[in-house]
């Protein structure tokens, strides 16, 4: 990665999801959050934006910002249609283990590549490495957590032995297995009111590192338009839409 880190003059700081997620929680305020909501649907007028939840209650803004990620409910009230989730053709198994150097050094990010398959480890905070394993599958194999590492095992025989060392050490109770998916691209973020962020926007696969990158992108660039807003809350929404739709269509 030495040229990317030339060329944009930082390093890469790789974050645990639930870290990122906790600080963020942190950040706005735990108590500001409604958990256990899930959106069924949603109106708009020429005043504002009604969420309708699947529990019978209500929420009503100015504006909705529907960061309701891959399985977006909203997705398909902004564009009009319903955007097919594709299978990407392979399993992604990922965690974090407590940071060996045995396996990986502790100041890089390594990966072993071959036979189509990728294992991957990078180092994040608490003295753990996040790690990923990524394998051809057909979909729908009747896999779980419990056969987590004799499938690994399996799938990863005779590779070397930093990787079987990381296979031994990972928690099959704290290792995720997903089969991976993404969206074909679609040019429309805004629909009036209701503007789609993250996943919900442009769902892709996690090869290239651009999830939440992407997503938080799009939290700048809507927060800088609606700082700017004296022409209504709906041309600030297309200005994020004409500033983000180029760049996540890349994606």
């Amino acid at each position: 990665m030495q040229p990317l880190v030339e060329s944009v003059g930082e390093r890469p700081c790789p974050v645990a999801r639930a870290d990122l997620q906790a600080m963020l929680l942190n950040r706005y305020g735990a108590q500001r959050v409604h958990f256990g909501k899930r959106v069924s649907h949603i109106e708009q007028d020429a005043s504002g934006v009604t969420a309708w939840f699947t529990d019978g209650s209500d929420a009503r803004g100015d504006f909705l910002i529907a960061a309701d990620g891959t399985h977006s409910v909203i997705r398909a009230q902004v564009t009009g249609h319903s955007a097919e989730r594709r299978y990407a053709g392979y399993v992604n198994w990922n965690g974090l283990v407590a940071m060996d150097e045995s396996i990986a050094p502790a100041d890089q990010w390594t990966t072993f590549v071959g036979e189509g398959k990728r294992v991957s480890l990078m180092p994040v905070s608490g003295n753990r490495f996040y790690f990923f394993f990524d394998v051809p599958l057909p979909k729908g194999l009747a896999e779980d957590r419990s056969s987590v590492r004799s499938d690994l095992l399996r799938y990863f025989s005779g590779w070397a032995d930093p990787v079987q060392k990381l296979i031994a050490a990972i928690d099959p109770h704290t290792t995720n297995r997903i089969e991976i998916h993404d969206i074909d691209p679609f040019p429309q973020l805004v629909n009036g009111r209701v503007a789609l962020l993250g996943d919900a926007g442009h769902s892709t696969t996690p090869d290239i590192g651009q999830g939440g990158c992407a997503a938080m992108e799009d939290a700048v660039v809507l927060a800088m338009t609606l700082q700017t807003h004296s022409l209504g809350i709906e041309d600030a929404l297309r200005r994020y839409q004409a500033r983000r739709a180029a760049r996540v269509e890349d994606l």
